[in-house]
C-alpha cells in the first residue's frame, strides 16, 4: 500500500514523542514545552488528503481501491456522480450531506484515519460550485490524481478541468492512464506520449503519465491467485513508489517529520540538563541529610544516656530506701514504720527523677535550635517545619508515670521494662 515506509517513521516518531512527553509530565517541564510536544503529535495524526479528478467512468473508483487494496469507493452501486465524495474515518458508517455541493462518508476502515480522500464528479458534469470547492481543497491536497481512460482519453471536458486546475498549481498532481489492459502496447504508448504533450503545456515541471490497470492491481492486492504476475501486468509499482517519493517521502509532509524529530531532540537534550541537575542536586541533598541524620544521632545518643541515668537514678533510690527500710524494721515495729519508709523512697526516687528530667529536657530544648539552625544554613529557605511546643506537658505526663508507678511500689525490673517507652514517647 501506498505510504508505508512515510507511516511506518511517523508511527516510530510519534511513539517518541509520546514517551518524551510523559517523561516531561514526570520532570515537571514548563507549560510552553508540555505544549509545543503536543501540537507536534498533533501535527503528525493530521491525516492525507488525496484528491481524484477525470471523466465520468474513467476508473477512479478502481485506482481509488487499487491503491489501498480494499474496496473504499463502491463500484457496483457507485455514489451519485454530481456530488464531490469525501471519505473519511467515522465509528459507524454513515453519509452526512454537507451543503448541496458534497457528501461526506464516514467509513469504521483504520486505513481512513490516515487518509481522507475526495472523489471530484466527472469533468463534464461538475459545476462552477463545485469548482469552487475543489480550488479551496487543492492548497490542503497532499496528491492530486488526474486519472484518463485510454478508451476516451481526448475529451473536451477534460482539457479544460485541466487548464483550470492547472491555474493553481497544486502540488504532487500525478497524471493516471487507466484501463490500459484494454489495449495493446503500442497504442498505450502512443496515447502516453500524446498525452504528456497536453500536460506539459500546463504542469511544464511534472507531465509524466502513468500507464496502469487498477483492475489487475486490485486483484493482485486481494484474492487473485498469481498476485506477483497480475501485479507485475498492471504497472502499478512504478506509479505506488513516484507516489511514495513525491507525495509522502518529499514536501511538507517529509518536512513534518524533519521537524518533529529535531524538535524533539532539542526537548531532549534540555530533559537530560534537567535531569542531570536534578539528580546532581538529590546527590548534594542525600550527603546533606547524612550529616543531619549522624547529627541526630549522636543527639540521640546524647538523650539515651540520660534517660539511662534517670533508670539508673530510680534503681539506686529504690535500693537505698529498700535498705533504709529494712534497717528501721529491724529497730522499729513493722506496722509502725511503714508510712515512713513510703514517704522516704517516694522523696528521694522523685527528687533523683527530677533532677534527671531537668537535664534530659535541658539538652532536648538545646538540641532543636541548633538542628534548626543547621538545617536553615544547609538548605535554601522553604516549607520548614514549624518549631514544635515546649516539653512542658509530655514532662508532666512523663513524671505523672514515674510518679505513679513510685507510688504503686514497683519493682526496678518495672522501670526497665517501662522507662525506655515513656523516655522515647
Amino acid at each position: 500500500m501506498i505510504g508505508d515506509q512515510y507511516l511506518q517513521t511517523r508511527a516510530q516518531l510519534g511513539t517518541a514523542l509520546f514517551s518524551l512527553s510523559t517523561l516531561a509530565h514526570g520532570l515537571h517541564a514548563g507549560r510552553d514545552m508540555l505544549q509545543t510536544l503536543q501540537d507536534l503529535r498533533s501535527d503528525l495524526r493530521e491525516p492525507f488528503l488525496i484528491m481524484v479528478a477525470g471523466e465520468e467512468k474513467s476508473g477512479k473508483s478502481s485506482l481509488i481501491n487499487a491503491l489501498f487494496g480494499r474496496e473504499i469507493v463502491p463500484i457496483a452501486e457507485p455514489p451519485a456522480r454530481d456530488k464531490i465524495h469525501v471519505y473519511k474515518y467515522g465509528v459507524e458508517a454513515q453519509e452526512v450531506p454537507a451543503y448541496d455541493q458534497f457528501i461526506e462518508h464516514f467509513l469504521p476502515d483504520t486505513l481512513l484515519r490516515d487518509f481522507n480522500i475526495v472523489d471530484t464528479p466527472a469533468s463534464s458534469t461538475i459545476t462552477h460550485q463545485q469548482l469552487a470547492v475543489v480550488d479551496q481543497l487543492l492548497p490542503e491536497a497532499d496528491l492530486v490524481l488526474f486519472v484518463y481512460s485510454i478508451t476516451n482519453p481526448w475529451s473536451a471536458s477534460s482539457r479544460e478541468f485541466l487548464s483550470h486546475i492547472s491555474a493553481h498549481q497544486p502540488r504532487n498532481a500525478m497524471f493516471v492512464l487507466q484501463q490500459c489492459d484494454l489495449r495493446d502496447a503500442l497504442e498505450v504508448e502512443a496515447v502516453v506520449a500524446h498525452l504528456q504533450q497536453i500536460i506539459g503545456e500546463r504542469f511544464p515541471d511534472g507531465n509524466r503519465v502513468f500507464p496502469v490497470s487498477a483492475k489487475k492491481a486490485f486483484l493482485a492486492k486481494t484474492d487473485a491467485a498469481d498476485k506477483e504476475g497480475l501485479f507485475q501486468q498492471s504497472y502499478f509499482g512504478p506509479l505506488e513508489s513516484y507516489i511514495d517519493d513525491t507525495a509522502f517521502n518529499s514536501g511538507p509532509r517529509a518536512d513534518t517529520l524533519r521537524t518533529g524529530c529535531q524538535s524533539a531532540q532539542i526537548i531532549l537534550g534540555m530533559l537530560a540538563e534537567k535531569t542531570r541537575n536534578a539528580h546532581a542536586a538529590i546527590r548534594r541533598d542525600i550527603g546533606i541529610l547524612t550529616e543531619l541524620n549522624a547529627e541526630l544521632e549522636e543527639r540521640r545518643a546524647q538523650a539515651v544516656r540520660l534517660a539511662g541515668g534517670v533508670q539508673w537514678a530510680v534503681a539506686q533510690s529504690y535500693d537505698r530506701v529498700q535498705k533504709l527500710g529494712e534497717e528501721i524494721l529491724q529497730q522499729k515495729a513493722k506496722t509502725a514504720a511503714k508510712g515512713g519508709i513510703d514517704e522516704k523512697m517516694e522523696e528521694s526516687m522523685t527528687g533523683q527523677i527530677r533532677h534527671a528530667m531537668e537535664l534530659l529536657e535541658a539538652d532536648m530544648l538545646q538540641t532543636w535550635p541548633q538542628f534548626h539552625e543547621i538545617v536553615l544554613k544547609r538548605f535554601p529557605p522553604g516549607n520548614m517545619a514549624e518549631q514544635p511546643g515546649d516539653l512542658i506537658s509530655e514532662r508532666a505526663q512523663l513524671l505523672l508515670q514515674i510518679d505513679t508507678a513510685v507510688a504503686g511500689k514497683k519493682s526496678p525490673e518495672y522501670f526497665g521494662r517501662q522507662a525506655p517507652q515513656w523516655f522515647a514517647d
